[in-house]
């Protein structure tokens, strides 16, 4: 089967008409129809290019719409913007439309916030800032293991930096038998040696 070609960043502009495959229809292929209102990928991608159309929707460009150019949308198409000049503010247009309209600061590269309003500032941003802690669990409280665990590690620690009184050696496999270090190392192989 011959590789099928999705649209490239040159054809996907905000306001497009495209057919795209949601999320949740990847394994089915399913497209919907919409006019893009913000791309998401910053290049071409080999499965299409992520895009938010204007219905708040977002997937994966597979083919553009047949009749891009007509006026079936013309309220969503950015050179009807100013027949709609009563209804729509430019700096809406410009959240709504992001690149469509051009870039705000016409230095001629994209903004780096698409779909941030460009008002006078009178409204509230519209959602909190979220810091990384918010994202982070609280880690788990073993107070008594951690205690418990370094008592043991005191008492080893102890046990093994006594020195030995008048060179007599336990032997540690089955702790009754005393002596020296030879006698205690000749009764550890007798141990295994059975």
């Amino acid at each position: 089967m011959a590789a099928r070609r999705v649209p490239t960043t040159a054809e996907v502009i905000a306001g497009a008409r495209v057919n795209i495959v949601l999320k949740q229809d990847q394994s089915t292929g399913r497209t919907v129809a919409g006019t893009v209102r913000d791309v998401l990928t910053r290049g071409n991608h080999p499965r299409g290019i992520k895009v938010r159309l204007a219905d708040g929707r977002v997937g994966r460009v597979q083919t553009m719409a047949r009749g891009s150019g007509s006026n079936e949308n013309a309220n969503e198409l950015p050179g009807n913007i100013a027949q709609n000049a009563g209804s729509i503010s430019a700096g809406d247009a410009q959240g709504i439309l992001g690149d469509a309209l051009g870039p705000a600061d016409g230095a001629g590269s994209r903004p780096r916030q698409r779909g941030r309003r460009h008002d006078d500032g009178d409204q509230p941003p519209p959602q909190q800032e979220t810091t990384l802690a918010a994202y982070m669990r609280p880690a788990k409280q073993n107070r008594r293991r951690r205690q418990e665990s370094t008592q043991a590690t005191e008492q080893e620690l102890e046990e093994i930096e006594r020195p030995a009184t008048d060179g007599a050696v336990t032997c540690p496999v089955c702790g009754t038998f005393e002596g020296d270090e030879a006698a205690v190392t000749h009764h550890i192989s007798s141990h295994f040696d059975q």
